[in-house]
């Protein structure tokens, strides 16, 4: 049974899911099956990730993130470093103008009956990370954050014990600020908001045991089917209609400010035209099946497919309990 901790006001809960947890735990993967099982449950499913890197504010945090790496390779790019310093609070602002581009989308698509279900949250994760590593007050970074809508359910996922040694690289390039650093700080605090989610403006806090992949969404799915089922925001569609999962995000930077090659492109051909773009188009995705789920920016993930047929068991069961119910 999956562990959950309640607020006494959790009647009509907007349905707005968040997972979330240290780096390299595999949120990302969570994620997309828990928008593919509720999808299969017939609920409209919207998928948000934060940050997203095709946002003027998902560029910033993803520059902040890459700051020693910059420092380093400018000069080689002929710009003198000399007396550049970093303010951690420049970070926070990223973030949040970020997750204020997405506002406007998450409150919108819960008005039309969608389950908006996030990768990260915006206080729980961002508290979390500014209180471990910039030692910036959790009530600090949460009071700058008054308009992103909060979660009404917090997802943590509980570490694997994968440890930064373990892994060098983050796809080509190297391990950005925060994943080069101790985890444990932040698994501490939001253990904390997950068994008190009031604190984070959540109405549920759920932990979620590492397990593989399918006990893992059995697990997810037993808890938010519970909290859905009756919620008078969500509208499921007929089983005859197609129900493709909407995405809203771009999950890795187009610019890799982390090699020479990377930054010298981004110095020379971002351009005007490119940064009205990122803040006026945020465009969404559309996965019309499991597959497309695992595209990041049109790449297949190299994440082995065999696994659908136990989601897709699992699924089933769900769905026969709902069944079942009625």
């Amino acid at each position: 049974m999956v562990q959950i901790y309640q607020n006494p006001d959790s009647t009509n809960i907007k349905p707005i899911f968040a997972l979330i947890g240290t780096d390299k735990q595999g949120k990302g993967t969570t994620w997309r099956h828990t928008l593919y099982g509720l999808s299969k449950l017939r609920y409209k499913v919207l998928g948000v990730t934060f940050p997203s890197y095709n946002t003027v504010g998902g560029m910033g945090a993803e520059i902040n993130l890459s700051h020693k790496q910059i420092i380093d390779l400018l000069p080689s790019l002929g710009v003198d470093t000399a007396g550049w310093s970093k303010s951690k609070y420049a970070q926070i602002y990223s973030y949040i103008l970020d997750r204020g581009m997405a506002t406007q989308a998450i409150i919108d698509h819960v008005n039309q009956g969608y389950v908006v279900v996030t990768k990260r949250s915006s206080k729980a994760t961002h508290a979390a990370y500014q209180k471990a590593f910039n030692n910036i007050p959790e009530r600090t970074t949460m009071q700058l954050e008054p308009f992103v809508p909060d979660p009404s359910v917090i997802m943590n996922m509980l570490s694997k014990g994968i440890r930064v040694d373990d892994f060098s690289e983050k796809g080509s390039s190297v391990l950005d600020d925060f994943e080069s650093q101790n985890q444990d700080p932040v698994a501490k605090i939001q253990d904390k908001y997950t068994r008190n989610p009031k604190k984070v403006g959540a109405r549920y806090g759920f932990h979620i045991p590492y397990e593989e992949s399918p006990q893992r969404l059995d697990t997810i799915l037993e808890g938010l089917t519970t909290i859905l089922s009756n919620n008078p925001y969500t509208e499921k569609v007929r089983d005859e209609e197609e129900n493709p999962i909407k995405i809203l995000g771009r999950e890795e930077a187009k610019w890799d400010f982390r090699t020479k090659e990377g930054l010298e492109n981004f110095l020379t051909k971002f351009t005007g035209a490119d940064l009205l773009e990122s803040w006026f188009s945020h465009p969404f995705e559309i996965a019309n099946s499991y597959e497309d789920l695992f595209r990041i920016n049109g790449k297949l993930l190299d994440y082995p497919m065999s696994v659908k047929e136990e989601i897709d068991q699992v699924i089933e069961q769900h769905m026969n309990s709902f069944k079942s119910a009625k």
